[in-house]
């Protein structure tokens, strides 16, 4: 990932205030759908208003353990953040150069 600034991510806690001043009534949330001894995946929605038929979705996949000493023991916790930035990123708030979360970009740089 050369040439990647981590100064120009836009972190999920930002995009969720973002989200939120846009879309007051909006709401986020997430379903673990698959846990495993090895590992998650969660599914995140993005729901503009409480009547937000075609809320935008993310996913995220985490093996378990973490890879790193950021990800082992916070697993779930890390891939429903992770799944949370993609779909505020598939909703449109800012993301700069990817969609990988700043611990993803981080431990790949």
């Amino acid at each position: 990932m050369s040439g990647f600034n981590l100064d120009d991510y836009v972190a999920v806690n930002e995009r969720i205030a973002q989200f939120h001043e846009k879309y007051p009534e909006g709401s986020i949330s997430s379903s673990i759908h698959t846990l495993t001894d090895t590992l998650v995946v969660v599914q995140a929605f993005v729901f503009r208003s409480p009547t937000d038929t075609l809320p935008f979705m993310g996913h995220s996949m985490m093996k378990i353990p973490g890879a790193t000493g950021f990800t082992k023991g916070s697993e779930v916790e890390n891939a429903e953040t992770s799944a949370w930035g993609r779909a505020l990123a598939a909703a449109g708030f800012e993301v700069k150069r990817g969609i990988a979360s700043r611990e993803e970009v981080a431990n790949k740089a």
